[in-house]
């Protein structure tokens, strides 16, 4: 284990974190700010919160054991532009990413079930996310104030909190798959002041509760 702060606030510009570690502890690495390069071992299982945060990380790839992702991990890593996350991985917890201004890629595993809250959020860059089969909750903010233009909400996602899509002002289209019985009004507001919705079309099936929630907000709706 590398405990909690054990490195924060250092100079280090890389580091190569030996097998056998199997948790990185909160605050490890905390605004390492000239830390562009860390070499995550196949032993890791936990990466705890606040692990990396305001580090200069330019990439990262997360291994394979790995099943969470707590607070703030990569918060405020202004210069981080990929990410490539495991298969096993369950759950992004909240603020993970947020910030993240560079982040253009990250590829969601089919595995994942939550996305909390602010996970993504401010990551200006963040152009196109592929939501996989088997997401489940997908929470408040969790991808608010991005640079998303599209986007399939699949079947499998059961629940939508709060407005997870807030302030995304290129979105244009959203495809909605999943059986959900109801919708938030707030899920694609630009101003949580005026509750005022984008110009977004949403494309599900006739009859469905997407088509009720189109209607409801003056929305454009076509059906699948």
């Amino acid at each position: 284990e590398i405990g909690p702060g054990a490195f924060s606030n250092c100079q280090l510009t890389e580091a190569r974190i030996p097998q056998g570690i199997t948790e990185i502890g909160e605050r490890a690495f905390l605004e390492c700010k000239a830390l562009e390069q860390v070499e995550l071992p196949q032993s890791l299982k936990r990466i705890r919160a606040y692990a990396f945060c305001c580090c200069g990380l330019t990439s990262v790839v997360v291994p394979a054991h790995v099943e969470e992702i707590e607070c703030g991990a990569f918060k405020r890593c202004v210069a981080l532009h990929s990410v490539v996350l495991p298969e096993g991985l369950r759950v992004i917890g909240d603020d993970a990413f947020s910030n993240c201004k560079a982040l253009k890629t990250v590829v969601l595993p089919e595995g994942l079930r939550v996305i909390s809250s602010d996970a993504f959020a401010g990551c200006k860059a963040l152009k196109t996310v592929v939501l996989p089969e088997g997401l489940e909750i997908l929470k408040n903010r969790a991808f608010a104030e991005t640079g998303i233009t599209s986007l399939v909400i699949p079947k499998s996602v059961k629940q939508l909190d709060g407005d997870p899509f807030f302030c995304c002002e290129d979105l244009k289209d959203v495809t909605i798959l999943a059986g959900m019985e109801y919708l938030p009004d707030g899920l694609f507001v630009v101003s949580g002041i005026t509750g005022a919705h984008y110009n977004v079309t949403i494309h599900a099936p006739a009859g469905s509760a997407a088509e009720d929630f189109a209607k409801r907000n003056n929305l454009k709706f076509a059906a699948l």
